[in-house]
Parts: C-alpha cells; structure tokens; sequence
C-alpha cells in the first residue's frame, strides 16, 4: 500500500497514453507527398499512391527494417530520412518530419488529459511521472514540443521524465522502465499505468512497495483522475 504521507511515488505510464496514434493518417500524408509528382492527376493516383504507402510501412514492419533500427538509435533522423526518400525523392526534410508525426495525435482530448495529469501534480509534490515508449526521436521530440506549447508548464521541471527506446537501445519496455527505475527512483513507490510491468521483482524492489494497475486510455478516464484515485485508495 502506498504511503502518501512520507513516500515519494512514481507513476509509470506509456508515452501513447499521452497521445493518440494514427497509422492511417500517416500513410495518407507520405502518399500525399508521392502523389505530387502526378500534377494534376494527383486525385487520380492517389489510391494508389496510397496503397503503395501502405505497403512500404507494412513491409518495414513485418521485417524489422528500417523503423525498428531507428526505434532502437541504430541510425539518425537524417539517415530515416533518407531511407524515406526511396520513395518520396524529392521531398523535404520538413515535409517527411510532418507526414510522419502525423502518427501522433495531439487534440483536444489529449490536451485535457495532460492539464488533468498537471493540475494533479500540482497539488502533490511528491508525485512524479516516468514515460516510457518505443519511440524514435523524430516522433518523440514532436510530442514533447507540442505538448509544452499546448499545456502552459508541461512538463513540470524535474518531474516528468521520458524515457525512450532509441536513448536505450532497446525495444523492450519492461527494460526501459526497469533501467529508468533503478538509475532514477530508488525509494520511491511504484505505481504501474501500462502493461509492460507486471512484477516488482524486476526492479529489485519489496513487492509490498509495488502496485501494478493497467490503463486503458479508451474507457475515457483522465490520467490525472487515475493518479488521483491511486493516491486516495492509499490514504
């Protein structure tokens, strides 16, 4: 049982918790970019160039290419691009940067999940936060941006700590979360938001000092209300 009173408490949480993922809108923007080279037949070709989009992305994935080397820190934002640019030549950095963050999501339902999550961290310092995903860092450092423009003092300083697949060289997030704990939060009681955890033993601490909770961010409940909710069962 967390004790409040004295303890310091972690919660650890996914980075897609903080946002909403779109495969389909990525595909749609990369195809959008092949399609230009159509002039004016671009409404004509883009199915295609839609389905070929899809095709490039699906094969990556199913072989463990390119995206996974960039997930894990294997190659630089430069050399994805360039990856990238197989297919979409003539397309500029800034063009390539947008279609593939079109991956995340960042609306209205995200920003009041993270104004919730604030306002709760707010009001208890002892709180802290540890996001953890298997990322790369074109799509992360957009994430980051974007909420510290939309969410006026996200993410408070030193409390909010990510950490990252392409940081670690791992795609594993039960070995990025154990690493970011034990180098990072020795002492502190650890409340698990995401699946990737599913034993203290792991993180070489008491299993009385660990509660594992999964959340699902489709049922509608804001991070804040869960933080909070964890912390007034353990009153």
């Amino acid at each position: 049982m967390i004790n409040t009173q004295s303890n310091k408490t972690v919660f650890v949480f996914s980075l897609g918790q903080l946002t909403n993922s779109s495969v389909t809108d990525s595909i749609g923007s990369f195809a959008g970019l092949w399609a230009e080279k159509a002039g004016m037949f671009k409404s004509i070709v883009y199915p295609f160039c839609w389905l070929g989009s899809a095709a490039v992305y699906g094969y990556d994935l199913i072989k463990e290419e390119e995206i996974e080397k960039f997930k894990k820190g294997e190659t630089t934002p430069q050399q994805f691009r360039q990856y990238l640019r197989r297919y979409y030549d003539e397309a500029e950095d800034s063009k390539i940067d947008s279609a593939w963050n079109k991956l995340c999501q960042i609306d209205e339902k995200v920003i009041e999940n993270v104004i919730s999550l604030q306002n709760v961290m707010t009001k208890d310092e002892n709180i802290r936060v540890l996001v953890v995903s298997v990322t790369n860092p074109i799509n992360a450092e957009y994430i980051q941006s974007a909420l510290a423009e939309k969410v006026e003092g996200f993410p408070p300083l030193g409390r909010v700590q990510f950490a990252l697949s392409y940081e670690q060289k791992t795609t594993s997030l039960t070995q990025i979360t154990t690493t970011a704990l034990s180098q990072n939060y020795e002492g502190y009681e650890v409340v698990s938001l995401h699946n990737a955890m599913t034993t203290a033993a792991s993180i070489g601490t008491d299993p009385e000092c660990f509660q594992y909770r999964p959340y699902n961010p489709s049922i509608g409940e804001k991070l804040g209300d869960v933080i909070q909710g964890v912390m007034q069962q353990s009153i």
